[in-house]
């Protein structure tokens, strides 16, 4: 195996039998990390793209997922409340920095999808669900640093959540089942 920097943030891998992986390192809020993505991605010509997301949270970012539309006592019916919470922290935290340097959160990743689209490159998710990493942190927390969390979950969602109306906490889809 030989591994060469080739840059900025970028390495090559090349294996015994041929095939050569290059990694990009990203920061996702970094106007230099969408430019050297689109960059890397002119100069080697991939068969393939690996885009470090899940299913989910690439489909809320490419649908552009509306909270203000989100059904809240479905979401506390299928236990997802203290997802929804960290997502919308997480999202508020990005937006923040987003803000101060111009670049959108995850903007290196779906340029990466868009221009696989357009040059007909296949790509593929290829990260975890967000809940595992999630449910891992949780579990392995003290109890200190779960309040801490937890404080500030809540303090972001009440200040991401204030899209939210109160048609929202009450569903007309009553029949929705309980999942765990």
């Amino acid at each position: 195996m030989i591994d060469e920097k080739l840059g900025g943030t970028t390495r090559r891998i090349t294996f015994s039998n041929g095939r050569i992986i290059t990694l990009v390192g990203t920061a996702h809020v970094s106007k230099e990390s969408v430019d050297e993505v689109r960059q890397v991605i002119e100069q080697e010509q991939p068969d393939r793209i690996c885009l470090e997301l899940d299913e989910g949270r690439y489909k809320s970012k490419t649908e552009q997922q509306d909270w203000s539309n989100t059904d809240i006592r479905k979401v506390f019916k299928e236990h997802r409340g203290f997802l929804m919470l960290a997502n919308m922290a997480l999202a508020g935290y990005q937006k923040r920095m987003g803000d101060e340097t111009g670049s959108a959160p995850g903007e290196e990743i779906l340029s990466a999808a868009e221009i696989a689209e357009e040059k007909n490159i296949p790509f593929t998710l290829c990260d975890r669900e967000i809940q595992i990493t999630f449910k891992r942190a949780w579990r392995l927390s003290s109890p200190w640093n779960k309040a801490k969390l937890m404080a500030s979950l809540l303090g972001a969602g009440v200040q991401q959540g204030r899209g939210l109306s109160r048609r929202n906490w009450r569903s007309s889809s009553r029949e929705t089942p309980c999942r765990r």
